[in-house]
């Protein structure tokens, strides 16, 4: 991995585990703080597990930005947890509940996807060509 790439993937891990931290936060307060009647009880706890898994993935990713190479497991984290928000804010939207931070969250996942498959697809190029030269 090229200084660049190292750069770049330091940023990422550092951007989406303080951005993943700071809205799981804000989930599980919201479901925690929210005056619904007891039939929605279900739905705070889903909220607040959400939430609290959101916080666990950041804090991976930020911790995770300590290695000078790319660990193959922060790649998937990072790649599969933007993904499936992702996913979730494209199915919301389709269904007409999307706000506008939504929106706004939609194009963050979709950036951080974006840097993820780049990160992965460089250091797949850099296996192969390491082997090219080693072959030799």
């Amino acid at each position: 991995m090229n200084k660049q790439e190292s750069k770049l993937y330091y940023r990422l891990s550092e951007a989406q585990g303080i951005y993943y931290i700071g809205i799981g936060v804000v989930i599980m307060l919201y479901s925690l703080t929210s005056n619904q009647s007891d039939e929605y009880l279900i739905l705070q706890c889903n909220s607040a597990l959400v939430g609290s898994l959101i916080v666990g993935i950041g804090c991976a990713l930020f911790i995770g930005k300590k290695y000078p190479n790319v660990p193959s497991p922060i790649c998937i984290i990072g790649l599969a947890s933007a993904g499936s928000i992702f996913i979730t804010q494209v199915n919301d939207a389709l269904a007409g509940q999307s706000a506008v931070i939504q929106s706004l969250d939609l194009a963050i996942e979709l950036t951080f996807i974006g840097l993820w498959i780049y990160l992965i697809y460089w250091k797949w190029i850099n296996r192969k060509f390491s082997k090219l030269n080693t072959d030799d």
